[in-house]
């Protein structure tokens, strides 16, 4: 059902980049404007220059990213791959004291519209980052970073083939992260056309889970689709077209039924390995009508039970939430900036609290991110008007964001699991922005996918 390819990656040339760790960097939706910084100063070549690149004199900062590649190729700084290949990848990692492995290939896979049900997204996209990727994949026509994607192989059919790649030879890149001590990366290529078929011919059969990337899936989507259709435009209008148009526009007239504009750049993760995380989204609150935290657990107690707990401490939070969903409970840690805490549990079943529906479906209502937002801000603490929210995958840091006085409340939540996202997805139905947060992520910088090679 999914068509992917093997293809001739764009890589870091060792010769020229004599480690590695100094160019790559979290994908480019997890980088605060400090960290940015610092991945421009680990080194002149890092992949940052390229997927958030900075204005360079009068050229705007995609013109300016364009310029860059184009300089990096013609120093071989990056050099393009001499064979279509598959590249497997294998990250360790570190999770609460204990080192993990996750293994994945990277190819590329033929976009399809979502209504195909042959590629599955989770999670609802907002337009800006689409318009942002959108512009640099116009003027650099790279995928720069990956599309991270789950499928399900439960006969190991494809596990067999990767090890078996894994143990013939040495990986050709080993590797740290600079911007993150705790990961480790091993890159090996299948470059055998008889196992890169037997992959593909395997992939025909399987469905696809975006885990990270949606608006880089549906940014290649959007630009596929524009690259078909620029040539249907109406030729009398006198509208200047932009740089960007005139190239689309001049190679549309040579674009096969798949040319390189129908294929994203792809990590594929088989579902049944224990190194994927899915970690929670915890959220940070200031109200515009925040009077204490006391009328806030007055207001909920009709549907939650409250259980004090003042002592924010990570490890016990986790517990205690970890313990109660075992037992098929709703329960969240509300901290205040009057440095109390409580574990409030939903007391009420999920139907009750929607009477006005006769059909409601369990799974998705009965999510935390749906109980938080429809019930607990969205109806019951709703007059308080929520002001800002900050998003993090870690309870230190929510905890830290509210003892500084400024956010009111954090709510922290238990993570959703892997089969629970799958369920869903493949229902069709989408989670609330900031519902899940996979980690580790590919690192951006150790494959790269450029159209015109």
């Amino acid at each position: 059902m999914v068509d992917i390819l093997p293809f001739r990656g764009v890589l870091y040339n060792c010769d020229k980049i004599s480690d590695i760790s100094y160019v790559i960097s979290p994908p480019y939706d997890v980088i605060s404007s400090e960290e940015r910084k610092n991945l421009f100063r680990l080194s002149p070549y890092n992949i940052v220059n390229l997927i958030l690149p900075e204005e360079r004199g009068l050229k705007n900062r995609y013109n300016a990213a364009r310029q860059i590649l184009e300089e990096w190729l013609r120093q071989k700084i990056l050099i393009v791959d001499n064979k279509s290949s598959f590249y497997i990848l294998e990250e360790k990692y570190t999770a609460k004291g204990t080192t993990k492995k996750l293994v994945g290939f990277f190819g590329i896979t033929k976009v399809e519209p979502y209504s195909s049900k042959k590629i599955f997204p989770h999670e609802k996209t907002m337009s800006l980052p689409k318009k942002d990727r959108l512009n640099l994949l116009r003027s650099c026509r790279t995928n720069f970073e990956p599309v991270y994607t789950i499928y399900d192989d439960p006969q190991g059919e494809l596990v067999k083939i990767l090890e078996a790649q894994k143990d013939k030879r040495a990986p050709y890149l080993v590797t740290n992260a600079q911007y993150d001590s705790s990961l480790n990366f091993k890159l090996w290529k299948i470059s055998d056309s008889a196992v890169t078929e037997k992959i593909v011919n395997i992939m025909k059969d399987k469905n696809l889970l975006i885990a990270d990337g949606h608006h880089r899936y549906e940014t290649s989507l959007a630009y596929e689709n524009e690259c078909k259709n620029v040539r249907y435009k109406d030729k009398n209008k006198t509208k200047t077209k932009t740089e960007a148009e005139t190239r689309i526009e001049n190679l549309s007239n040579f674009l096969p039924e798949n040319s390189p504009e129908s294929y994203v750049l792809t990590l594929y993760v088989d579902s049944s390995q224990e190194g994927i995380n899915v970690l929670p989204v915890h959220r940070a609150l200031k109200f515009e009508l925040y009077s204490g935290i006391e009328p806030i657990l007055y207001k909920i107690s009709p549907i939650f039970s409250i259980e004090p707990f003042n002592t924010p401490c990570a490890t016990e939070i986790t517990q205690k939430l970890y313990h109660s969903k075992s037992r098929g409970k709703k329960t969240f840690y509300i901290y205040s900036k009057e440095r109390r805490g409580c574990f409030a549990t939903l007391k009420v079943n999920i139907e009750e609290l929607h009477p006005e529906r006769e059909k409601i479906d369990l799974d998705y209502e009965s999510l935390d991110v749906n109980i938080i937002h429809n019930l607990l801000l969205g109806k019951l603490l709703d007059d308080y008007h929520i002001q800002k929210i900050e998003f993090s995958h870690s309870i230190d840091e929510v905890i830290k964001q509210v003892n500084t006085g400024f956010f009111d409340i954090a709510i922290i939540i238990n993570p959703l699991s892997i089969n629970e996202i799958i369920k869903l997805a493949f229902k069709g139905i989408l989670l609330p922005q900031k519902s899940t947060y996979f980690h580790p992520k590919p690192a951006s910088g150790l494959v790269i996918y450029k159209f015109d090679v």
